[in-house]
């Protein structure tokens, strides 16, 4: 029990730090690697794939049964991300369609891996019959 009311917590501190990571000024960030996308579309990706994670783990510790769940898991971050994007003209920065598809291709990612790791663990319920 102690370890899920962590991980809850953890998880909604993380999303209270993405929301204002996004939503104070732009930062100048630059990469001194190649990366075939821009570097806003990594960060978007990592920032999301991190909340999937934990969003993740979380779906898998509640209900056992990720055909279930993860799909919801992955509506919720979906929706999250739209408000996020949504809402920071109102602080001055700019929406932009292509972070959002970042933003729901790192959440996808984070669930996957998440789904990975709880079946590793034995978190998940494989028999045919809970589906």
């Amino acid at each position: 029990m102690f370890l899920v009311t962590g991980l809850r917590l953890v998880t909604a501190a993380y999303a209270v730090a993405l929301v204002v990571a996004t939503h104070i000024p732009r930062l100048k960030v630059s990469f001194d690697i190649a990366t075939p996308l821009p570097p806003d579309k990594f960060l978007h990706f990592v920032a999301y794939g991190m909340l999937g994670f934990l969003v993740g783990l979380l779906a898998a510790e509640k209900s056992h049964n990720w055909r279930r769940s993860f799909p919801y898991a992955w509506a919720v971050i979906a929706v999250f991300a739209l408000l996020d994007e949504a809402t920071q003209p109102l602080f001055g920065r700019t929406a932009e369609p292509l972070d959002w598809i970042a933003d729901l291709v790192g959440g996808a990612a984070g669930l996957g891996a998440a789904v990975a790791m709880a079946g590793a663990a034995g978190m998940l319920k494989t028999n045919a019959t809970n589906n």
